[in-house]
């Protein structure tokens, strides 16, 4: 085979290449005068861009195509000049001429018509009629050349049908389906910068490699040296236009100073705000969704608009079904090649089995159902201070499954104290009764330790801080303690709440939920109601509500009080029963207080945990500070101590009461308890840090109770950690500053340490267990938005390093401000210079189809499209009004944070029809879209494309990681293309 020709082409692209990225930006202030330009909606600074570049390079396309199509025809042995007659042999290839020339014909037709569409912004359906046009010219000409409409059969239906099929017309509404296909594709994943391109680049490059692999075997040579042709070029000046549409030259002039630069960079959300677009919607949106639903209620369709719009859609679905149908008889791919392998999703739990013994009679009592207390006509004492009781209290029966209960329940007495034997030493001979394997041993859990792993790590963690000889006792009753848990807290995220509660419902019999801030709207409190009605039976938990604007008189005595009150002869409360007590920051372990339920009553002396005690957020470095952010006691020790839950916490932290029966929650670990110490924005930590540097007392204030609501920093400074002086800061807390204290975390050892960023320990391990194992919903929640790349390794142990680049680059996936590199200015230049506009997304998606029908590989190419058939098939309950859908669909920028977040939609859930609601049930049971409930039937949820579907498995990130991401998932979709293409179809095909 002659390799001049491709070499040749080769070498055009390059100049094709270099001559675009020369000629783009002399074109832009060109097209901004002539008003075609836009502005980039996910940054910050609203600077115009030109639009519709696709144009140019569509142009500089045709040019190099121009300049190459002499060279194969000339070449070529087949079309070299007859000697004799000095004209064209017989021999030469005018089909080829033709197709070369109908192609560019096509392809030129497809640019003007985008070109057409950026101008005149015409209208969806028109859309779709324009590849068709643009297909014309091909399809005569295939006609005329070819006419083969002959379809080669599966290997399992020949029996039926015979080896080949010629299902005549049907196969040039195929091609032209296809080309309608390939440029919708392209244009309806987009929407971001360097997407459109992305994507084209990669197919591009996939079908490179597959025309490279055919020639190699010597498949379609002429077919697939066609498609090379157009291919190269192609790429050529996509990459061109992709440098320029993911970054910006700032052409000598410096954007962003150093100071501008960590302002910049100290703008994200909180953690507590890390998914507020949901949030806002749920909380603080109502004027905007008394407008969407007014809109929705004012948009009234004639008969003839629905029946065109019915029309319309069921010819795009009919046109995807027949792509869809025709591709599978072709390649003969049978259902069992789509089946999935179910994941093992298992709980760890059950890949664990405990020793049974005769506790199980015992602890089979918990299987009973506690008695349903109605409380219908309680009268509250005559005091000013008012409460608001909302539900009823009830003993919580766990509500396990069989194999949960076995874990929980009716073995838990042997799991504590004889320990964990690994399911792998039972699968031999070995009987349960001819051994004792927990003597063995045996393979601990993660959170257990000792010779026979029968101690959890949230006393063994306590022995060292308590430096005290202990062991456990066996348990002095058979019926496990009832825990009672009281959460008190302002609750300025509901996805906090929700996690501190689901963390711990199946162990907790009762919830008790103080809300104490002051004031709070209605719509705040309809939330917080709601989302416990969801969380837990109404049965299960008291909701009080602080109604007085004094919080000294909402106290956590008056909560404990009215609880107490309500306590009926026939169910009280047992003086044995562990109550415990936190505050809206804390994160219980579910199996530490599972261990209580039985030892509770035996743990002596008291023994206090070390907890992280960082300036901002969840997920950082333990800074060697303890930190008191809670209590669990009997009943009985609490009320001895005047029925006052904080005053007890204050008595047992002094050092007069050190030998108080009681114990205060938090560990070293996350199964004893998970803290977030100051939740704030980093301009509410400027003010009290100002206020606290300010202040004549700079010594440290050890004895702190709870922390106070992190809405009002003012009042949070008498009960929280103050801190030390620093000359070197005392006049300089600025952003800056807060941000290198956010970035690790600080601790104070005494009064005299200076504020300082600790790196000594590694906090990946402290994250919430439930947290970690539903971190597609709580993932926000977990990740410190300032972490960098030196704090991470800086943090690695040795043993730990070879992964620790895979660590910093999930991390940076996750959120681009932690690792990898990145600065602040670097992030701000990924706004790109130029955008592509539809005239791209028709060009792309018109070569693309060009070169699947003359190379005959149309199905194959299909394969490469995997990523928009799967966006498409995600978009059809809105694309087809299932679900309401808006006009713009789009990720939405946050610019405080510089961050996409994912755009909702909001609408009535009765307009949904039978269908909408049957998808939206799948895709619920799935996970895979955001479903959020309002009592007053209103329903939020993310826009359906594979955009948002990413924001949804990975949280707000910036615009460049999202396209990273969805670049990542279509190199991923070649290469199970290819499986598909090669080692599967020959199952169904003759070699």
């Amino acid at each position: 085979m002659n390799y001049t020709c491709l070499a040749l082409n080769g070498v055009i692209s390059v100049g094709a290449y270099l001559m675009a990225i020369r000629i783009i930006p002399r074109f832009r202030e060109m097209f901004i005068k002539a008003n075609l330009y836009g502005k980039d909606l996910c940054k910050k600074d609203q600077t115009q861009v030109p639009e519709s570049l696709g144009v140019l390079i569509g142009c500089v396309f045709l040019v190099a195509m121009f300049l190459f199509i002499p060279v194969p025809f000339t070449l070529e042995d087949t079309a070299a000049m007859d000697v004799t007659t000095g004209g064209k042999p017989s021999t030469f290839p005018h089909e080829e001429f033709v197709e070369l020339i109908v192609a560019l014909l096509s392809i030129c037709c497809m640019i003007l018509l985008g070109f057409a569409d950026d101008v005149l912004d015409l209208r969806w359906r028109h859309k779709l009629m324009l590849p068709t046009m643009a297909t014309l010219p091909l399809l005569m000409v295939y006609y005329v050349n070819y006419n083969s409409t002959t379809v080669i059969m599966p290997k399992f239906v020949r029996s039926f049908v015979g080896e080949s099929l010629d299902i005549g017309v049907l196969y040039y509404i195929y091609m032209g389906m296809l080309a309608v296909f390939c440029t919708n594709a392209i244009n309806i994943l987009a929407g971001i910068n360097g997407l459109e391109v992305g994507q084209s680049i990669i197919i591009a490059g996939s079908i490179l490699v597959f025309n490279v692999i055919e020639l190699y075997l010597g498949h379609q040579i002429d077919g697939h040296k066609f498609s090379i042709y157009l291919m190269l070029p192609f790429f050529a000046v996509s990459l061109a236009l992709w440098k320029y549409n993911n970054s910006t030259q700032h052409n000598g002039r410096d954007l962003h100073d150093g100071s501008k630069e960590m302002m910049q960079l100290l703008k994200p959300a909180t953690p507590t705000n890390i998914n507020q677009q949901v949030q806002q919607q749920l909380l603080h949106n109502q004027h905007n969704h008394n407008h969407l639903h007014q809109h929705h209620q004012q948009q009234t369709f004639t008969k003839g608009t629905w029946t065109k719009r019915f029309i319309l859609w069921s010819i795009l679905l009919i046109q995807f079904g027949f792509i869809l149908c025709f591709w599978l008889m072709q390649l003969g791919l049978s259902d069992k090649l789509n089946e999935t392998t179910g994941s093992n999703h298992e709980l760890e739990e059950n890949r664990i089995h405990f020793v049974q013994s005769a506790a199980l009679k015992a602890s089979q009592k918990l299987k009973a159902d506690g008695k349903v207390l109605e409380v219908t006509n309680f009268q509250w004492p005559s005091r000013d201070l008012k409460f608001q009781n909302e539900f009823l209290l009830h003993k919580n029966t766990y509500n396990l499954s069989e194999a949960e209960k076995i874990m929980f329940g009716e073995t838990a007495l042997w799991c504590f104290k004889e320990g964990t034997v690994n399911e792998t030493r039972l699968k031999g001979s070995i009987e349960w009764d001819d051994s004792n394997p927990w003597q063995e041993n045996c393979e601990c859990w993660p959170e257990w330790h000792g010779r026979d792993c029968g101690q959890p790590e949230v006393i063994w963690r306590a022995l060292l801080t308590a430096k005290m000889p202990y062991k456990v006792k066996d348990p002095t009753r058979e019926e496990a303690h009832r825990l009672v848990y009281m959460l008190e807290g302002a609750f300025l995220n509901l996805d906090l709440m929700e996690l501190q509660i689901k963390a711990v419902s199946k162990v907790v019999d009762y919830f008790i939920v103080y809300l104490k801030r002051h004031p709070i709207n209605n719509k705040d409190l309809k939330a917080i109601k709601f989302r416990l009605k969801q969380l837990l039976p109404m049965k299960n938990y008291f909701l009080y509500h602080c109604k007085l604007p004094a919080y000294n008189n909402c106290s956590s005595a008056e909560a404990y009080r009215l609880f107490r009150q309500q306590q009926l002869p026939t169910n009280a409360i047992k003086p044995t029963d562990i109550f415990i007590f936190t505050d809206d920051k804390t994160i219980l372990g579910h199996r530490a207080l599972n261990f209580l339920k039985y030892y509770g009553s035996d743990l002596a002396p008291v023994i206090q945990f070390r907890l992280k005690f960082t300036i901002y957020g969840f997920y950082w470095q333990h800074p060697q500070q303890t930190y008191l952010s809670g209590l669990i006691s009997s009943f009985q020790n609490i009320d001895n101590a005047d029925a006052n839950p904080t005053l007890l916490l204050t008595q047992i932290t002094s050092q007069h009461r050190q030998q108080q029966p009681s114990l205060v929650i938090g560990d070293l670990n996350h199964f004893g308890g998970w803290f977030c110490k100051y939740c704030q924005e980093p301009d509410e930590i400027i003010a009290e840090l100002h206020l606290i540097q300010s202040s004549s007392n700079h010594k440290l204030t050890s004895n702190s109770t709870l922390t106070a609501s992190a809405s009002s920093p003012s009042k949070s400074i008498q009960n929280t950690v103050v801190f030390p002086a620093d000359k070197k800061h005392s006049s300089n807390i600025d952003a800056a500053y807060v941000q290198q204290l956010i970035s690790t975390g600080i601790y104070l050892k005494d009064g005299k340490t200076q504020l300082q960023k600790v790196r000594r320990f590694s906090d990946k391990y402290y994250a919430p267990h439930y947290a970690s194992e539903q971190s597609w919903k709580y993932g926000h929640l977990l990740i410190n938005i300032y972490e960098s790349l030196e704090d991470l390794l800086a943090s690695d142990n040795e043993d730990e390093m070879p992964m620790s680049w895979l660590v910093s680059w999930l991390k940076f996936l996750r959120d681009p401000r932690s690792g990898c590199g990145s600065n602040p200015k670097s992030r701000e230049e990924y706004p790109s210079q130029v955008f592509v506009g539809d005239t791209f997304c028709y060009f792309a998606g018109m070569t693309f189809a060009v070169v699947g029908i003359i190379g005959h590989f149309s199905k194959t190419l299909i394969l490469f499209f995997l990523p928009q058939i799967i966006n498409f098939l995600y978009s059809i309950p809105q694309l087809f009004k299932f679900v309401p859908c808006p006009r713009h669909r789009l990720p939405k920028y946050d610019p405080k944070s510089d961050l996409l977040h994912i755009s909702t939609t909001e609408f009535n859930k009765n307009e949904l029809n039978i269908l909408g609601k049957i998808m939206v049930t799948i895709l619920k049971t799935f996970k895979l879209i955001t479903w959020q409930e309002m009592p007053d039937g209103r329903v939020i949820t993310n826009n359906f494309t594979l955009i948002n579907f990413v924001l949804v498995v990975f949280g707000p990130v910036h615009e460049k990681v999202v396209t990273q991401m969805l670049m990542a998932v279509q190199v991923c979709c070649t290469i199970l293309a290819f499986v598909i293409r090669y080692p599967l179809a020959s199952y169904f095909y003759d070699s």
